[in-house]
């Protein structure tokens, strides 16, 4: 299970709520506007008293604002959803940058048994430390300067330690 999977999955969801979410205020827009319709002719085809044509022009003003907060809302998810797109696709770039290839694994570990060459995890920020574990059983460390001394240098160097022979 990769870092990503709980939330694509929370963005699948979330974009089936967006989608379930548009329907819905679809479904409300057209029964709020087939409403200020009747309510429309209601109050043209009628001889109402004030009070039943003030009631009407009150529910189509409360219809007004029901459906203008209903558009602030759908701005806000989208914003939401767009946010939620750009951060899932840092993650996945950032995965995909992280995570190293097969091939290039393999290489690694093999250029690592064959050297036998362990390095230190936090070296100074321009030195190579390490050890190299010989056939024999022993353990040889080395710390170079890599301003000081050449990376043909430090290649030999390594190459002659590993050899017992020399030693």
């Amino acid at each position: 299970m990769t870092r990503l999977e709980p939330l694509e999955k929370r963005f699948a969801h979330f974009l089936e709520l967006a989608e379930e979410y548009k329907e819905l205020r679809i479904l409300e827009k057209t029964y709020f506007e087939d409403e200020a319709i009747k309510l429309e002719k209601k109050l043209k085809s009628s001889a109402h008293s004030v009070q039943d044509e003030e009631l009407l022009a009150s529910q189509v003003s409360n219809l007004d604002k029901r459906e203008g907060m209903l558009n602030k809302e759908i701005a806000q998810r989208e914003q939401i959803l767009k946010e939620m797109s750009k951060e899932l696709e840092v993650l996945k770039q950032e995965e995909k940058e992280n995570t190293p290839l097969p091939k290039e694994r393999y290489l690694v570990n093999l250029y690592r048994d064959i050297s036998r060459v362990k390095y230190h995890a936090n070296p100074g920020p321009n030195e190579l430390k390490g050890f190299i574990c010989t056939e024999s059983g022993q353990v040889k460390t080395f710390c170079f300067d890599k301003l000081k001394q050449s990376e043909f240098f430090i290649a030999n160097s390594l190459w002659a330690m590993g050899d017992e022979e020399n030693w």
